[in-house]
Order: structure tokens, then C-alpha cells, then sequence
């Protein structure tokens, strides 16, 4: 009963991850300098020859190198139009978002900007913020 309920939950564990992490698509990373609320930019390259094909419906911010403190995140997409997405705190190294969903359906991605600083003055060593984007 046990052996079986152990492998019941590998396959259930196996099959929640496998098809989020399949459709990952690492967008840009950026590092964050110590100065209080620096904006940086990922121009996202190759994400709206198809729409329907080629959008994504969420993003997730994976932090190492440093503890980051992120005060704003916002995209563009390729209709012009711009979106600030929900996030403000304070990212340890080693740990990342949610996925934070995307208005609409599939979304073509031009451009994302992180406002935010590093938090790690004892090791000097800057925070890098990698964007991945989920279809």
C-alpha cells in the first residue's frame, strides 16, 4: 500500500510539472545594480511572427547571484499596448515568482522592464533576474 501510494504520487508530481516546464522560454535575463529602483529593459526577441502560435499567457522571474528587491515589473506588447504586473517584494538568491498571468489569450512580448535594486552589499556580488515566459 505504501510502495504504491509512493508511486502514485511521483507520477502525479511528474505529470503537474512536466508540461509548464516543457513550455518555458527563457525571454532575457538582466543584472540589478545597488542604486535604489534601477530600471532595466529585456527586448524580446522573435515572439510575435504567429499570435496564436507564438504568445505566452504568463511570465516568472527566477533570482540568483543575490538577493534582489523588485519594485515594479512591466511589459510591452506587440500591439503597443503596456501592462504593469503584480510583484513587489523582496526576491532571496535561489528563489523565483509565480507565474504571473498575461491579459488576454496568447501574448506576443516586445519588451520587459524590472525596476528594482540588488540586496546583497556584503558579498558585492550583483543580482541577475532571468525572465521566463510560459505558453
Amino acid at each position: 500500500m505504501l510502495r504504491s501510494l509512493s508511486l502514485l504520487l511521483i507520477v502525479v508530481s511528474a505529470l503537474a510539472s512536466g508540461p509548464a516546464l516543457a513550455s518555458e522560454r527563457l525571454l532575457g535575463r538582466v543584472r540589478l545594480s545597488y542604486s535604489e529602483r534601477d530600471l532595466d529593459i529585456i527586448r524580446v526577441q522573435n515572439t510575435c511572427r504567429n499570435p496564436n502560435r507564438d504568445g505566452f499567457r504568463a511570465i516568472r522571474l527566477v533570482v540568483d547571484r543575490g538577493d534582489a528587491d523588485i519594485q515594479g515589473l512591466f511589459v510591452q506588447y506587440g500591439n503597443g499596448r503596456r501592462e504593469q504586473l503584480p510583484v513587489r517584494q523582496r526576491f532571496r538568491s535561489g528563489s523565483s515568482s509565480r507565474y504571473i498571468d498575461l491579459k488576454g489569450n496568447q501574448r506576443c512580448l516586445v519588451a520587459i522592464a524590472i525596476l528594482g535594486d540588488t540586496n546583497n552589499l556584503r558579498s558585492r556580488q550583483q543580482a541577475r533576474v532571468r525572465v521566463f515566459g510560459i505558453r
